[in-house]
């Protein structure tokens, strides 16, 4: 294990973790997309779904320099909501509503639950799938409270009261009460981004640290004993935030090793159009993996994985192009 760690990588390989994120995304959803694997490999990729923890770690930190940044500049907190909401809500309104516009062609569509759901809230009131868009939206309202806790002398104080009530709030299953389960499902992955956002001073002052055991043997351990007692004694933690703080530390161990253009290069893309890709993954890429007349590959194991490929592939190309259309956009309202 390296003796000094600089947080700093975090914040320099910023872009490429973000790209192991999308890129952890999209082999967890492979097997609920229909693509044929043996079962140890469902359980492993299964797991990518931490990647979402992986981005809101990323977000902590990202969104605290965002948020000083438009202190500095004498911006109003509502000024920072808009652009903060914008850049969440144009991609997510540009791919859904023609999207789901022509699902419902030519019967009448219902706009309302379209609109709610582009409006990145869907998930919380049952009208969506975007969790993590929820989650980050969430986390958006509550960030001038949060900075106040998370960048003060007690922030690891908060960081740990905040997140066991986090983690409380999610553990229970409340009967008869599912409306609540989808606030639980995303409030139990705030810690990460707490973490993250307490270690903005720290990461953009590149800190060296003397072990890495904070931040690979202690979430390594959180997360076995989560899922030890979850399978054991019937419990309902949460252990993804566990999952991918681990995940991050060792991406970014292995990107600075390896020092390679041509993988940044392709983790940077993937970083770039991550909101994006995984909009498109969650919301175009089912429909037509289960299209009629892709089906002659879908009943095999080599198609199913050639048709999920091909179908990845374009919509990561499709998700550059939002990705350049919403910044445009954004630009011309923001231009004064």
């Amino acid at each position: 294990m390296m003796k000094d760690f600089n947080l700093g990588l975090f914040s320099r390989y910023r872009r490429e973790l973000m790209g192991v994120a999308t890129l952890l995304i999209i082999l967890c959803h492979m097997y609920p997309n229909g693509v044929k694997m043996p079962m140890f490999m469902r359980y492993v990729l299964a797991n990518g779904g931490a990647g979402c923890d992986v981005f809101l770690f990323l977000s902590g930190f990202g969104i605290c320099h965002s948020y000083h940044g438009n202190i500095v500049k004498g911006k109003t907190v509502w000024h920072w909501y808009g652009k903060r909401y914008l850049r969440i809500f144009l991609p997510c309104a540009i791919i859904m509503i023609p999207f789901y516009w022509y699902l419902a062609y030519p019967d009448s569509c219902d706009w309302m639950a379209i609109l709610i759901n582009a409006s990145g809230f869907g998930f919380l009131f049952k009208a969506g799938t975007l969790w993590y868009v929820s989650c980050i939206l969430l986390l958006y309202l509550i960030t001038p409270l949060l900075d106040k806790m998370l960048t003060g002398r007690n922030k690891w104080l908060y960081v740990a009261v905040l997140s066991v009530a986090c983690l409380a709030f999610g553990y229970p299953r409340f009967g008869g009460y599912e409306m609540l389960a989808p606030w639980q499902f995303c409030i139990q992955r705030f810690p990460d981004f707490f973490i993250g956002y307490a270690m903005t001073k720290e990461i953009m002052g590149g800190k060296l640290i003397g072990n890495l055991w904070l931040l690979i043997v202690a979430p390594s351990f959180f997360c076995i004993i989560s899922f030890l007692s979850n399978h054991y004694f019937d419990t309902n933690f949460s252990y993804f935030w566990s999952q991918g703080l681990v995940l991050l530390t060792i991406s970014v161990l292995v990107v600075h090793k390896l020092h390679s253009a041509k993988i940044n290069t392709a983790l940077r893309f993937l970083g770039v159009v991550s909101l994006e890709s995984y909009a498109t993954n969650v919301v175009i890429l089912p429909h037509f993996m289960k299209a009629s007349y892709l089906s002659c590959l879908y009943d095999s194991i080599i198609g199913s994985w050639a048709l999920y490929g091909l179908i990845t592939f374009c919509c990561l190309l499709f998700s550059y192009f939002i990705s350049k259309m919403s910044i445009l956009i954004s630009k011309i309202i923001y231009t004064k």
